[in-house]
């Protein structure tokens, strides 16, 4: 019996003290990622070993009920596990949101109460070690937050905001997360992710005399993502109806889009619903302008209803409709069936490298700026929001189409 209790009690000793050790060596990358090895370097062991005792709790992705049991819920987990344990895309340092959060941001706290109490008590020498490694460190650490990490966990909640959105459909579901704080002791906070999913509202609306299924758009540019999108008549230009109109889609201008720009995110769609350019056609239809970032690559087309708003179609930049398009369509004489064959409905064209250089075709792409859709050769086909898949071949075929068209002359073509 007195063996056994030993043999537990050592077992318990050496699982404490690698986990201790764990902690400290994940205390001392974290100062090496942020930049501050040097600083934590002079802090001694017993130094060392108090501050793991003031780490904060890992931060905790809470699935609902709803979600839980959902044969995805695995691959939610480790994808925002993935996101929590990797530096940030948009900063300069390799401090992961858990290093931040659970080392760093408990540390910094810490040793700031650390520097006042000395101030406060005069039996404290800041100038005498350890104390004084302890507030040169505290001081960097805060530097650090303040200067080169100041939005680590904004842009950790972005991150999260972004993975939610991919796994979303639309249509359907979106998965949406609120972020709340939990105190297991007073001196410890722990960051809690609590993710859920909303079902999209769908109803119906007599289209060409038809009913067809239409849905309110939900998903959001920037968190949270719960409630549906409207916008105000005023910037719609209209008298009567709800102060906001919600706005709603067909399934065709998702479909559209996606025919058009293969693999185009879904937020860049997200952003240019949730901060509207609209665009007049002067036929009662509304245009609201498609970006993705600084680039114009076309127009969601819809209508004002009396108590919503419908977004019924996609239209590429060089389409009908457009007014980059329809500039293009007289000059070039070409109608939709011709764009169609020459592919320039559609970015993939304007990707490939030999209709961004080929000789014979420079008077096109003159036009094409003189139209407004320049900038769609311009495009960085490294980056993958822009890359297409394509069988080329474009170059030939648009240089052989337009010589036979009645502008070959003014496009200088053989």
């Amino acid at each position: 019996m007195k063996r056994d209790r030993t043999r537990k009690r050592r077992k318990r000793e050496e699982r404490a003290s690698r986990v201790q050790r764990n902690k400290l060596k994940m205390i001392h990358d974290a100062m090496c990622h942020a930049g501050l090895g040097d600083q934590y370097a002079r802090i001694d062991n017993r130094g060392r070993s108090f501050f793991v005792s003031l780490l904060f709790p890992c931060p905790r992705f809470i699935l609902s009920d709803r979600l839980v049991d959902a044969p995805e819920s695995a691959d939610l987990l480790d994808l925002l596990d993935d996101i929590l344990h990797s530096p940030s895309p948009y900063s300069d340092h390799d401090v992961t949101p858990y290093e931040w959060y659970r080392i760093l941001f408990a540390l910094s706290l810490h040793l700031r109460e650390l520097e006042i109490g000395s101030q406060r008590d005069e039996r404290l020498d800041p100038n005498e070690e350890p104390l004084r490694s302890m507030l040169l460190l505290g001081q960097a650490l805060r530097e650090f937050m303040s200067v080169r990490a100041p939005n680590i966990l904004v842009e950790f909640l972005l991150c999260v905001h972004d993975a939610l959105a991919a796994m979303s459909r639309v249509d359907r579901r979106i998965l949406v997360f609120e972020v709340k704080y939990a105190q297991p002791s007073p001196e410890k906070t722990e960051l809690q992710i609590h993710i859920d999913v909303h079902q999209v509202q769908q109803t119906t609306a007599m289209i060409d005399d038809v009913p067809r299924p239409i849905f309110r758009w939900s998903l959001m540019a920037t968190p949270p993502l719960k409630d549906g999108l409207s916008w105000p008549k005023e910037e719609l230009g209209v008298r009567f109806g709800p102060e906001r109109f919600p706005v709603y889609f067909q399934r065709h201008a998702i479909e559209q889009l996606q025919k058009r720009i293969p693999g185009v995110p879904l937020l860049s769609v997200a952003c240019s619903l949730c901060f509207p350019e609209f665009a007049s056609c002067g036929d009662g239809r509304l245009l609201i302008a498609f970006r993705i970032g600084a680039a114009k690559l076309g127009y969601f087309a819809g209508d004002v209803l009396s108590d919503k708003v419908l977004i019924r179609t996609f239209l590429f930049l060089t389409m009908r409709g457009c007014p980059e398009g329809d500039l293009l369509a007289r000059k070039l004489g070409m109608s939709r069936k011709d764009l169609e064959y020459t592919e320039l409905d559609s970015l993939r064209c304007f990707t490939e490298s030999g209709v961004r250089t080929d000789p014979r075709l420079q008077g096109f792409r003159d036009l094409l700026e003189k139209c407004g859709c320049g900038h769609l050769l311009k495009l960085d086909v490294d980056d993958e929001q822009f890359a297409q898949p394509g069988k080329g071949g474009n170059a030939e075929l648009l240089s052989k189409y337009l010589s036979q068209g009645p502008f070959s002359k003014e496009l200088r073509l053989p």
